[in-house]
């Protein structure tokens, strides 16, 4: 990560709503580094609302990894893979996608966010 996007700047930036020069000009620096490499023989087609089991762990997976590194260079613990979190994931996306209104949606995904970080941190 670029010098400048430390955790206490995102918290003051959170916590104020205004982001330091330091961090804006390292969120600038992580854009134009981070750049997208997809693997070129990998031409599946999914249909992103009937993923197999195996597509879903697989993704879960790579989530997982882009999390680590982030929290590795933050000097944080990894998160690990567990099964009940995914299990959990399923049954509020089935259950979000069969109800009209984006208030219980968001409701639905702010407990699904705090149950997620319940089961994968170590």
């Amino acid at each position: 990560m670029p010098s400048g996007y430390t955790e206490s700047a995102i918290i003051k930036w959170n916590q104020t709503g205004r982001a330091s020069k330091a961090l804006i000009n390292a969120s600038k620096k992580g854009m134009k580094e981070n750049t997208y490499s997809g693997a070129g023989s990998d031409n599946t087609l999914v249909n992103v609302t009937n993923l197999s089991h195996s597509q879903k762990v697989e993704l879960s997976r790579y989530a997982l990894s882009l999390i680590n590194s982030a929290h590795h260079q933050l000097g944080k613990k990894s998160w690990t893979y567990k099964a009940g979190a995914l299990h959990f994931a399923d049954r509020v996306a089935n259950h979000t996608t069969s109800l009209a209104g984006m208030q219980v949606t968001m409701c639905l995904v702010s407990s699904v966010q705090l149950k997620l970080l319940a089961l994968t941190q170590e």
